[in-house]
């Protein structure tokens, strides 16, 4: 198994409810969120209160690849 690990092409961050996501593009075309950050944002979901659309509609813009 030969296989080489796919590489970070492109990084960008994002804040959504509250937490900063640092994510990545591979370049075998995977989008992905660094674990930690990911953590971070399922504990934020879980609270109660205000949550800014706009951020969300930017993060899924990026996730979904659309420029």
């Amino acid at each position: 198994m030969n296989k080489e690990l796919p590489k970070a092409i492109a990084e960008a961050s994002f804040k959504v409810f509250g937490v900063t996501l640092r994510c990545y593009v591979l370049d075998d075309g995977h989008r992905i969120i660094n674990a930690d950050d990911v953590d971070a944002l399922l504990e934020a979901m879980s609270q109660e209160g205000p949550k800014e659309e706009g951020e969300i509609m930017e993060f899924a813009i990026w996730q979904r690849g659309v420029e």
